[in-house]
């Protein structure tokens, strides 16, 4: 036969024994034969003995050998130790032990790959759903991270409009309290004026009456200084100031907006369920405020001036406090006392189990619950 080049990669495959191309194989001793090399190999003694074939079809054979008797093709199956066997370990080594045949054992491996292959199978459609979600939302990735931007920079420009407009709204209140404050000052040195023009004025009749010494004028005049009433205190006005309030990058988050985290969810394949995509649309966040208030009653620690240590909501939309008393108090939401507990210790720690209310008693080392009350 003639030499055939074979090559696999970009590489030709060489005979073992020579430089030439390959053209048969050996299966029993795994060597590559060329044409020429085939006589010399096959007077090589062999445990196992020779089997040539021709290169390409190697791969081909699905004999299995025993591996204590290699000249010997395994026909049967050793249950107990799990391996394959040749005639000959059939009357020896597991002569005793449970045999069947080869082919059958081979069925059977056969079964149960075509099973887990039909199970492994059956997922395809479902993995190529989540495959095609998957693509279609990396298509989508773009269009949609720039709508989130826009609307952080809308938010933005809302933001520099209402910082404009709050501008606005301080300069005006300036120009307001410049009026005001002109006004007032206008009121006050006309006032002051007068006053220091009637002061004048005393002073030049008092000086003319000292001069002239006329008793009947000086009685008169002696009696209005007496009756002109002198300032005991006067209006200063201080001018209003702008005080700047530092920004707080911690509160943007709370007030301008931030980004929600990036969310991780493991779905059960079986559960066949996909989260919808998130369409991006602007989400404004309701700023908290109180709805009630409790006033429990509890008196001031005397270290740190506490008062509410703990408490613990029921299901029945009840609260149970604890504070700086030997007694836990029962309210509902709108501030009414339903119960009140005494304790042998401040109500530091309580929690609810079992619709119980739970709470430490340290004198005693201890945790308590409702029934110990």
């Amino acid at each position: 036969m003639a030499s055939v080049r074979i090559t696999q990669g970009q590489e030709a495959v060489q005979c073992d024994l020579c430089e030439n191309s390959v053209s048969f194989y050996c299966r029993r001793c795994g060597v590559n034969l060329c044409d020429v090399c085939i006589p010399k190999h096959l007077r090589v003694k062999s445990k196992t003995g020779h089997d040539v074939v021709d290169y390409v079809s190697k791969d081909d054979d699905d004999t299995c050998f025993c591996d204590l008797h290699p000249r010997y093709e395994c026909t049967a199956f050793c249950k107990p130790c799990d391996v394959p066997i040749c005639i000959q370990c059939v009357s020896t080594k597991h002569k005793s032990h449970e045999i069947s045949e080869l082919s059958e054992k081979i069925e059977d491996l056969i079964k149960c790959i075509a099973r887990g292959n039909d199970r492994l199978q059956s997922f395809r459609l479902d993995l190529e759903r989540i495959l095609d979600h998957t693509i279609k939302q990396m298509s989508s990735l773009s269009s949609y991270y720039q709508k989130e931007k826009d609307w952080v920079s809308a938010r933005g420009e809302e933001w520099h409009k209402l910082i404009e407009n709050h501008v606005m709204k301080l300069h005006q209140e300036l120009d307001d309290m410049k009026k005001e404050n002109e006004t007032l000052l206008q009121n006050q040195k006309r006032e002051f004026e007068e006053m220091i023009g009637k002061l004048n004025e005393t002073d030049r009749k008092s000086k003319k009456l000292q001069k002239y010494k006329n008793l009947t004028e000086i009685e008169a005049f002696k009696q209005t200084i007496e009756e002109q009433k002198t300032v005991d205190e006067f209006t200063q006005y201080t001018l209003p100031k702008f005080y700047e309030c530092k920004a707080n990058e911690s509160c943007l988050q709370s007030d301008f907006g931030f980004i929600e985290k990036m969310l991780a969810r493991k779905i059960p394949l079986l559960e066949k369920k996909i989260l919808p995509d998130i369409v991006s649309s602007r989400r404004a966040l309701e700023a908290p405020s109180v709805s009630f208030v409790i006033d429990a009653g509890f008196p001031a620690g005397a270290n740190h001036n506490c008062r509410l240590y703990d408490m613990a909501v029921t299901e029945d939309k009840k609260i149970w406090l604890g504070g700086h008393a030997t007694e836990l108090k029962l309210f509902d939401f709108k501030g009414n006392l339903h119960r009140t507990a005494n304790t042998t210790y401040v109500g530091m720690y309580i929690c609810l189990y079992n619709k119980q209310v739970v709470f430490s008693d340290q004198p005693d080392k201890a945790v308590k619950r409702g029934t110990d009350l």
